[in-house]
């Protein structure tokens, strides 16, 4: 029996390649598309070894990406990441979800949503070739406000998905 599947799932740049990085602890690790690692959770309490999948989904404009249906067994859980400076990839996330309801309802044990604040970087021109790297304004809707947070609250609590705020930019 292979060991329990954890999918993790976002569009294009939110940081769920990462994670997963972050999670195997291992810095020679580049996660790619559908790419299965091994995780082994080791805590005082219990040993478990399960395995994460990334899938990248693609925005509702482009018809939103995969179907749990495609998989051989449902995963344990799901981890849907977003960045929260873009609601388009929270929109994309929420027409994933109800696009997939049949599976993740009846067969999904464990679901996350996290709101990831990702920070890009670009080089101050003003430095030359060599210049220094800035944070940059990643563009689209500021969902730091509390607007944005409490629709994203508010979907967890409706959906069963537990929520959870993260920053992979400090990883």
């Amino acid at each position: 029996m292979p060991p329990p599947l954890i999918f993790i799932a976002g569009i294009e740049g939110v940081g769920h390649h990462e994670i997963i990085e972050c999670l195997a602890h291992d810095t020679r690790i580049k996660v790619e598309e559908q790419q299965i690692v091994r995780w082994e959770i080791d805590t005082k309490y219990y040993t478990a070894s399960v395995h994460l999948q990334s899938w990248t989904l693609r925005p509702i404009e482009e018809g939103g990406g995969c179907s749990l249906d495609a998989l051989a067994e449902p995963p344990e859980a799901i981890v849907l990441v977003f960045d929260k400076s873009r609601e388009a990839s929270f929109d994309a996330l929420t027409a994933w979800v109800g696009e997939n309801r049949t599976v993740i309802d009846n067969s999904v044990e464990v679901k996350l949503c996290v709101a990831n604040h990702v920070k890009q970087r670009h080089r101050d021109s003003s430095e030359g070739e060599g210049g220094a790297l800035a944070d940059a304004d990643p563009g689209g809707v500021d969902l730091n406000g509390k607007g944005m947070m409490t629709k994203f609250l508010e979907w967890c609590l409706e959906e069963g998905f537990e929520p959870v705020e993260i920053s992979t930019s400090d990883a």
